[in-house]
């Protein structure tokens, strides 16, 4: 069955970890326990400038840290470079990064860099490898974390087209099933149908006034334009309606709608 998205103008959905990696490095050197030196000194600054969204300096300091120090603070350097050659689109350097780091002492960094090694081997349409450090990340990290890393490892098994494995990631990432490393009492995901991410608002209105008129008539709410952002922090309107505590549940909405071509997607709050 194919899943295609109602996009105007953006080709990619893939929502959450993207955003959310670089915190894993501001925590690793903060929590690193070294004593200052000069070269800690200028991983501290390449965390700046990739905050600053000075992605070619950060990358040129974090590369220097890399190349001259060994333990957690090097693996923080080798994600940072990692993160910092994919928003400046080199596809094959943050991979190179990425992996590095996924071989840290550091088990946060190695969850972070495998999460964001899969996103990276996703936009190289490559969903298998993807899904092998996808659900690799959602072993190590905890809560939330892991929880999107197990539903991306979904994602990426059934772009794959293998759906058994990508409905057991699924139900793991609904908490059907334990993870490791999962906290129990993290906020339980819910499932939504999204028609479109748009890079223009008055793209997602016009989608989100037509997907209103068929969701009240089957008795949902309302379409909701959500801001977000993509892996590379750009805002996105996503055009979501209906709120589902299992994807099988809204999986089954859209097939009453008749709508295939909308997607089931994890309910997105504002900025996440």
């Amino acid at each position: 069955m194919t899943r295609q998205s109602h996009y105007a103008d953006s080709d990619r959905a893939t929502i959450g970890i993207g955003v959310r990696v670089v915190i894993c490095v501001a925590m690793a050197i903060g929590q690193a326990g070294c004593k200052s030196t000069p070269r800690a000194a200028d991983l501290d600054q390449a965390l700046v400038d990739y905050q600053a969204k000075r992605y070619a300096m950060a990358q040129k300091r974090a590369v220097r840290v890399q190349r001259s120090l060994r333990g957690p603070r090097g693996g923080d350097a080798a994600y940072l470079a990692g993160l910092c050659a994919y928003q400046l689109g080199d596809l094959g350097q943050a991979e190179q990064w990425l992996t590095t780091a996924s071989r840290s002492s550091r088990s946060p960094t190695v969850g972070k860099a495998k999460a964001a090694l899969g996103l990276v081997l996703m936009d190289q349409h490559r969903p298998r490898e993807a899904a092998g450090r996808l659900k690799e990340a959602a072993g190590v990290l905890a809560g939330e974390d892991a929880r999107l890393a197990a539903y991306h490892a979904a994602m990426a098994y059934q772009q794959a087209g293998e759906e058994a494995a990508a409905d057991r990631w699924f139900k793991m990432a609904e908490g059907d099933t334990g993870m490791a490393g999962t906290d129990a009492a993290s906020r339980p995901i819910l499932f939504t149908l999204q028609a479109g991410a748009f890079r223009h608002r008055r793209h997602a209105e016009r989608v989100a006034g037509d997907v209103s008129a068929i969701a009240i008539h089957h008795g949902l709410s309302a379409a909701r334009i959500v801001p977000s952002r993509d892996q590379r922090g750009q805002t996105l309107y996503l055009v979501q309606f209906g709120r589902f505590r299992s994807r099988s549940a809204a999986a089954a909405a859209r097939s009453d709608l008749g709508k295939l071509q909308y997607i089931v997607a994890l309910l997105t709050t504002p900025n996440s």
